[in-house]
């Protein structure tokens, strides 16, 4: 009668035949690997967050920079007259300007409104139209963003940071030209923080009475 030999299983291996897991060398490789694909998903990640941070925030500048001419617009051709506040301010002989500090508008109402810009809470610069009659003050531009002087670097009105020039036909005050840059006041958030936008129009009274 024939001997089957069995394979010798001593050990917890069969011979030319390998059993068991990884090696700690392929772990190890595996485990840096990983690793490596870790580091490189996350900065991507991050980067592509940070990219549409700053790209959500520029949008809100943007709008919150045209809202704010469009009130200035309104408010300054359907006006029966403007001259500036401050009586030693002037305006400019057209076709050239002359910077003013805040300018008054007087509505089809007979109603005056001025322009300008102001300091709130939490040091923003703020656009904003005030009723003479009421006192009443419309904010043009939101919180989240502020008047901003890239020349001081500084959130600010003066220097002109806020900047409205005025030019007159004869006597009487016809056009004005207002330019201001607006940056996000958060600058806790890193490259978003950073974006800013400068704006600028001209705007004359629309129904200017002949002289």
């Amino acid at each position: 009668m024939r001997r089957i030999q069995r394979p010798d299983l001593r050990g917890g291996k069969r011979q030319g035949v390998r059993v068991g897991g990884f090696t700690l060398i392929e772990l190890l490789v595996a485990a840096v690997v990983l690793g490596l694909l870790s580091i490189v998903l996350t900065q991507v990640l991050f980067s592509s967050m940070r990219m549409n941070s700053k790209s959500g925030t520029a949008q809100d500048i943007k709008a919150s920079g045209d809202r704010t001419l469009d009130a200035i617009t309104r408010i300054v051709q359907n006006a029966k007259s403007m001259r500036p506040t401050f009586s030693g301010d002037t305006c400019g002989t057209s076709p050239n300007f002359n910077t003013i500090s805040r300018l008054t508008v007087t509505g089809a109402d007979g109603k005056d409104t001025v322009i300008g810009c102001s300091w709130e809470p939490n040091d923003i610069a703020r656009i904003a139209s005030s009723s003479v009659a009421t006192s009443q003050i419309v904010y043009l531009t939101g919180t989240g963003v502020s008047v901003y002087n890239p020349e001081n670097d500084a959130y600010d009105c003066e220097d002109n940071a806020f900047k409205l020039e005025c030019s007159s036909i004869g006597d009487t005050p016809f056009s004005l030209r207002v330019s201001f840059t607006l940056r996000q006041k958060d600058t806790s958030a890193g490259v978003a923080g950073t974006a800013s936008e400068f704006f600028q129009t001209t705007v004359s009274i629309r129904n200017r009475k002949q002289d």
